[in-house]
């Protein structure tokens, strides 16, 4: 915009020159500051899906009439809105588990939380704070993992006689994430894989033995399930006494 400012033609002398051109000795312009909407604060920078996050609103001083405002909650194309009548300066939100479908491929993402403000009903200003929205460990995959007895002996899990069958069944990914990788950990010498299923060499020991099963999903969540067998101790076969007779 321009200010323009029209004053009355000056005093001339009888020489042809103004002595007082202007006929304006100062001038001020005063602008007052009428705040437009409320300022808004969340509680943390990042939070959990099915955590809540909080949001304490300030609205502006010396405004007279009715303040009411409306809270929308954006997370990709997902949304929420909230209207909070007068006088309410606090709400709080829990963004949904199913929104992280909004990031099958990241741990985190980006969201936004704009604050609305009315005055006697019309709109008066928008202010938008953003923050970040996490994939919890709830939202690992799912799977069932299962161990049998395999090698000489199937009965149950004897040293030197039998070795142990793993199996990683059923996975599923959650929220629109998909499943990246397995992994089987066997204790002691008993090595592991990176795939769904694996079979251990002969058990060398006796005691407890603990199998960790993995899976990994898009996000980067693992979830682990352990299993623990006892092998009961047994001796090696030996030969105790060896004869040979020739007969002619």
């Amino acid at each position: 915009d321009t200010l323009v400012m029209y004053v009355d033609e000056g005093l001339w002398s009888s020489h042809d020159y103004s002595y007082n051109y202007c006929k304006v000795t100062s001038a001020a312009i005063v602008i007052e500051y009428e705040p437009a909407g409320s300022d808004g604060t969340l509680d943390k920078d990042s939070v959990d899906a099915g955590s809540a996050v909080a949001l304490t609103i300030t609205p502006p001083e010396d405004l007279d009439g009715a303040i009411t405002h409306s809270v929308q909650w954006q997370f990709g194309g997902h949304s929420q809105t909230q209207q909070l009548a007068a006088g309410v300066l606090e709400t709080s939100f829990t963004p949904p588990l199913a929104w992280l479908d909004a990031i099958p491929d990241s741990r985190t993402g980006q969201a936004a939380c704009t604050l609305t403000t009315y005055l006697d009903g019309a709109q008066r200003g928008t202010k938008e704070i953003p923050f970040a929205i996490r994939a919890p460990q709830a939202a690992a995959p799912t799977f069932t993992a299962s161990i049998v007895p395999a090698g000489q002996v199937t009965a149950g899990y004897y040293q030197y006689l039998s070795s142990a069958k793993l199996k990683i069944t059923g996975a599923q990914a959650q929220y629109g994430a998909s499943i990246r990788s397995y992994r089987i950990a066997a204790p002691f010498e008993l090595g592991g894989a990176d795939s769904a299923g694996y079979t251990t060499p002969a058990f060398a020991r006796s005691g407890a033995h603990t199998f960790t099963l993995s899976v990994t999903d898009s996000r980067g969540l693992t979830a682990n399930k352990a299993l623990t067998v006892d092998v009961l101790q047994t001796a090696r076969p030996a030969i105790s006494q060896f004869r040979v007779e020739r007969y002619s």
